[in-house]
């Protein structure tokens, strides 16, 4: 987990726990019936409980800027190895691209261009999860296929 993940759950958890202690030192000082103040309480835990799952859960999504797409259509070829390439093809939420050997290409090099997922499902092949960048991503390399 992230260190802005866990600072966001920490903040989570003392709020929702000062609105507990709150809310029950006021059914206390009413004189409100036990059954009252376990029902707040389970209340109060499972509110917790949602927004902690809707934190954690929480993916800080990594995209590529439209402006910068050439450069870093650029940079992820080259990470891809410029000789290594052999086809390039795409579906909705990828961009496959069949390469020479898949143990010459940079991954964290094309992570740092703002690719969300680098998956090398065989030795040939090389996949870029872009989801909504596939076919501006996809454009911008072949470009820099067909110029070369």
């Amino acid at each position: 987990m992230s260190k802005e993940k866990k600072q966001k759950l920490y903040l989570v958890s003392l709020i929702v726990g000062f609105l507990t202690v709150v809310g029950l030192y006021f059914l206390i000082q009413n004189k409100i019936d036990i059954l009252w103040m376990v029902s707040f309480t389970v209340v109060m835990l499972i509110v917790y409980w949602l927004i902690a799952r809707k934190i954690v859960a929480s993916k800080k999504s990594v995209s590529i800027p439209k402006s910068d797409l050439s450069k870093s259509a650029t940079t992820i070829f080259n990470a891809l190895g410029v000789d290594n390439v052999v086809s390039i093809d795409h579906c909705q939420t990828r961009v496959k691209v069949t390469v020479k050997d898949s143990n010459g290409v940079d991954v964290a090099k094309i992570r740092s261009a703002g690719i969300q997922g680098v998956i090398k499902p065989s030795n040939t092949s090389v996949h870029l999860v872009a989801k909504e960048l596939v076919n501006p991503l996809y454009e911008a390399l072949m470009n820099i296929v067909e110029s070369r």
